[in-house]
């Protein structure tokens, strides 16, 4: 018994079959506009009306379908849904003249500096505001979580490329003034079981020091948020010798927030 086949004999049998397969797989159930066939990373808010917005491949077939949908109803009342009042050049002509003026780099500046009233936005706020989640947090309009529901795209760029994390809402205060005053101040805001910024190891200036800032005699409780302490490299050529904390020459301290 011969048990090999022709594989073109064989394909050219079975051509409806496969074909049924193909477009089961590649259709799913209800009616799909062109730009719900993009991948999610590819789609945009104004793709359902704005057929600039979508490839141009699909952009005849989306022609189509916004005539259709634009097209007066039959056995319906009242205007079309998309039929305009007035001269539609006229419409034209006056958004493309708001456009071009609202696309003005003076317009935009004072545009962003208006909504910034309240929380400060970071560099990369119109391209987060555009994917994620924003909330206000310590006075700035942060990213919480992406508006995607899946991970997939996080954990190929984990293990392919690489993610970046805007971060630059960390603030950076210097300290100045007795060096006694400052670590004793510091020493009431920190945790008094781990060493804390009075440890003769971040006195020298030889090492950067993190703890957890709490409000004062709260220890453990009422905590503000991780920090970073460095002492300038300038405060060890002159502390170098004597760099006890009951010192009470001046020197700077720098403390970094993290979140």
């Amino acid at each position: 018994m011969d048990h090999s086949i022709s594989v073109p004999a064989y394909v050219k049998a079975r051509r409806q079959q496969l074909a049924e397969f193909s477009t089961a797989v590649t259709t799913t159930g209800g009616v799909r506009r062109a730009f719900q066939t993009l991948p999610h990373h590819l789609r945009r808010r104004a793709m359902s009306h704005n057929i600039f917005k979508i490839p141009p491949k699909l952009r005849m077939r989306a022609k189509r379908e916004l005539e259709k949908s634009m097209a007066p109803q039959p056995g319906k009342k009242g205007k079309s849904r998309g039929k305009p009042s007035g001269d539609p050049k006229d419409k034209v002509r006056k958004g493309m003249k708001i456009k071009r003026h609202k696309r003005q780099p003076s317009y935009i500046k004072r545009d962003h500096a208006r909504r910034q009233h309240q929380h400060k936005w970071l560099e990369t706020h119109v391209w987060h505001a555009k994917r994620m989640k924003m909330v206000k947090m310590w006075g700035y309009k942060i990213a919480e979580r992406p508006w995607m529901k899946g991970v997939r795209a996080q954990l190929n760029a984990l293990d392919h490329e690489c993610t970046i994390y805007d971060a630059s809402y960390h603030a950076c205060i210097e300290l100045s003034g007795p060096q006694n005053a400052i670590l004793s101040v510091l020493g009431r805001m920190t945790a008094r079981d781990i060493p804390g910024p009075g440890n003769a190891m971040y006195v020298a200036g030889t090492r950067e020091g993190r703890t957890v800032l709490y409000h004062t005699d709260t220890y453990p409780t009422r905590a503000i948020a991780p920090m970073t302490l460095l002492l300038p490299p300038a405060h060890n050529t002159t502390q170098a010798s004597s760099p006890s904390p009951s010192s009470s020459s001046p020197f700077s301290l720098t403390v970094r927030r993290q979140v």
